[in-house]
């Protein structure tokens, strides 16, 4: 099928661990991480490349999880090409979540149940290609007879994890990364100055409360943002800013100082975790912490979905839990202290 997208998932013992199949031989029977790396995904190896990192990221989840990769083979080249493949991943992989043969819907809460398994990542291009999932699926959702306001509430259910994108998707919940020194883009260095509006909600030091503060009254007086440059330039930060998005699904932005060690900040292989969760090489202190803030929202977006398999009922995903999670996993880090991997994972508030 020339073009067209295809599936690919992590399976132990076949050839670098690696196992291919068309979209339509797909079904959600667990947790599955589904990963939409950049424009370059177009091969097995760079589409699996993405999904050797998650599975670095969250270790004894593994067993339990389907890592699965889109892989594009060049089938974003042409819109009618790329149109094909969105109605193909929306028919065949989201629609059986909520309909019977795709015709017949299931109840709101069956639904959530359903989508509460599904955990995206999307890196770069990706997120543009969720976003088009999401609106066909929309369509979808409304012509089987779900209302709008039902649709936003079962979307909520996914939890996606934005990598250096250069836009968001606003309708699941979502936890979002980009470096101000992503040359790419420049959201990284937009994020940052919203965080000056943003300091009494924000989780850090007395000290960087204060600093932050001096340094806005600058930026509002002078209307120049190199101040804010100078500060996270020779700081190493992460901060949680989490936020309400106009369909009243929250979001997460981690902001952050640079990334990688002379790499673009745009690459996502410097999140790899070692064998013994030591950081990678191209990995600042800042970097290190940003794969444990991944390591960390993979983790509580899969027990998430375990334990909804284990219910009749559904179990939200709390995006105020995965904050305080992550305002705790960096918290040595804006404070100066930071130390050798080591976290508990919090399921509940």
């Amino acid at each position: 099928m020339d073009l067209d997208f295809t599936l690919g998932r992590r399976v132990k013992d076949s050839e670098n661990n690696w196992q291919e199949f068309e979209i339509e031989d797909f079904t959600v029977t667990k947790p599955v991480i589904l990963v939409f790396g950049g424009r370059g995904a177009n091969s097995n190896k760079d589409t699996n490349g993405y999904l050797k990192v998650i599975e670095s990221l969250i270790g004894v989840f593994n067993e339990d999880v389907d890592l699965v990769g889109v892989c594009y083979n060049d089938g974003t080249s042409t819109t009618n090409i790329q149109e094909r493949n969105i109605a193909r991943m929306v028919l065949n992989f989201f629609m059986p979540l909520i309909s019977t043969n795709g015709r017949k819907r299931l109840s709101v809460e069956k639904a959530c149940k359903n989508l509460r398994q599904v955990t995206i990542f999307a890196h770069c291009f990706g997120v543009q290609i969720v976003n088009e999932i999401t609106e066909r699926f929309m369509d979808e959702m409304n012509y089987i007879g779900y209302s709008y306001d039902e649709q936003l509430k079962i979307l909520s259910n996914i939890f996606m994890i934005g990598y250096a994108s250069w836009t968001k998707n606003s309708k699941f919940q979502s936890l979002n990364i980009i470096s101000p020194y992503d040359t790419f883009f420049q959201n990284g260095k937009i994020v940052w100055e919203d965080v000056l509006f943003y300091l009494d909600e924000i989780d850090m030091s007395p000290e960087d409360k204060k600093e932050l503060k001096e340094i806005y009254k600058k930026v509002s007086k002078n209307n120049d943002s190199s101040e804010i440059e100078n500060f996270y330039k020779n700081k190493e930060r992460c901060y949680v800013l989490k936020r309400n998005n106009i369909s009243k699904h929250q979001s997460i932005d981690l902001v952050c100082s640079k990334i990688n060690k002379g790499k673009l900040d745009h690459y996502f292989k410097g999140a790899t975790r070692g064998p013994d969760w030591e950081p990678h090489n191209w990995a600042t202190v800042t970097g290190d912490y940003i794969s444990r803030c991944l390591s960390a929202s993979f983790c509580f977006s899969i027990a998430n979905s375990m334990f909804n398999g284990m219910t009749r009922k559904l179990i939200p995903f709390s995006m105020n839990g995965l904050q305080k999670h992550l305002e705790e996993v960096v918290k040595p880090l804006n404070e100066g202290k930071a130390n050798k991997y080591s976290f508990k994972i919090l399921i509940k508030d």
